[in-house]
């Protein structure tokens, strides 16, 4: 039986999870709305608040369509004025923590969310206006970047989280920097573009330090969450079979 707040069970959010995550070409927004049907399930048969769970594809990517119309500039310049410097979408910098801000379709209703979930929202809404920004996996911050002719790493950046704000180079080596409390080199590899499967990698990543935080506190139903967490992560061709055994030493406590 479905509860109040689900219209998918697990079997059928999972398989769809799977398949788009192990497609030969991974699709960014879809990955990240079927990442966050799968744990706000998961939080709902928890007994945790995750809304309604309804994954319809077709709506959710209408509504990127739907902002994608009103970017009046098409540029990355009018992009980020038309989703951030707007205040349409913000960092949430009041409870930063919070795992909804992890959850895209969650984040286009409430308008906040972290630095990597804003910066998927700008890369789909700049596709759909024919500019090409990429994921920027910095040091403990994301942001994304412009790519200029065939230059294979970004010379203009933009912080989704601080209202799309311009940088350079020397810019992110800064903001790292001051969000770090000191001095933060940034290695060269960073600076490259992220996959699309690396972008829901690191989303994923997010949750599963949030909820195993909640599991060493001996929270049995946050152990639940954590372990599709893990599950999804498991899905990634990167990752595989290892997080399970990741998993059982995880749980080995609350036994």
């Amino acid at each position: 039986m479905q509860s109040a707040g689900r219209s998918w069970d697990e079997v059928e959010i999972a398989r769809v999870f799977r398949s788009t995550v192990r497609s030969s070409d991974v699709p960014l927004a879809e990955s990240a709305f079927a990442m966050a049907a799968l744990v706000r399930l998961a939080m709902v048969d928890a007994g945790f608040d995750g809304g309604r769970v309804d994954l319809d594809m077709i709506g959710q990517l209408a509504r990127l369509d739907e902002l994608a119309a009103a970017v009046e500039v098409p540029t990355s310049f009018g992009v980020a004025r038309a989703l951030f410097e707007s205040g349409r979408f913000r960092g949430d910098a009041v409870d930063y923590y919070d795992p909804r801000n992890s959850f895209l379709d969650v984040v286009l209703d409430r308008g906040v969310g972290l630095p990597i979930t804003l910066s998927v929202l700008m890369i789909e809404v700049a596709a759909r206006v024919g500019v090409d920004v990429r994921g920027i996996g910095l040091p403990g911050h994301f942001v994304v970047g412009e790519l200029d002719g065939l230059a294979r790493i970004p010379a203009r950046f933009f912080d989704p989280f601080h209202g799309g704000a311009a940088l350079d180079a020397t810019g992110c080596r800064e903001l790292v920097s001051r969000l770090a409390g000191g001095p933060i080199v940034i290695p060269s590899e960073a600076w490259y573009p992220s996959s699309n499967v690396a972008i829901v990698e690191r989303m994923l990543n997010n949750q599963k330090a949030y909820w195993m935080a909640r599991t060493r506190t001996g929270d049995l139903n946050a152990s639940s969450v954590l372990g599709a967490v893990m599950w999804a992560r498991s899905c990634l061709p990167s990752i595989g079979d290892r997080e399970k055994g990741e998993w059982l030493r995880a749980i080995a406590p609350l036994n």
